[in-house]
């Protein structure tokens, strides 16, 4: 793929997965219960957190034998499971 094929695919996946997002914030800014300001900045906070985890995650993979990583989806279900448990009286 050339360069521009690849820019057009990057901008065209991350808009069709933050659709979701742009209407959250629709909603905040229409809503006006809060500060523009505050909205926006934890958008950023937001977003920087989401790039800085995935940077991380991207990184450890190459310190991290690959049979380790493939244990990485059992915490989701483990966490999900003692939630459920917590929330009744008898599991």
């Amino acid at each position: 793929m050339d360069a521009i094929t690849s820019i057009l695919v990057a901008v065209s996946a991350f808009a069709a997965t933050n659709i979701d997002d742009l209407v959250v914030l629709m909603f905040f800014f229409a809503a006006g219960k809060h500060e523009k300001r505050s909205v926006v900045i934890g958008q950023y906070l937001g977003f920087l957190s989401l790039v800085m985890v995935s940077s991380t995650a991207y990184f450890l993979q190459f310190l991290v034998p690959s049979y380790f990583l493939s244990l990485l989806g059992i915490f989701p279900v483990a966490i999900g499971f003692k939630k459920t448990c917590e929330s009744k009286t008898r599991c």
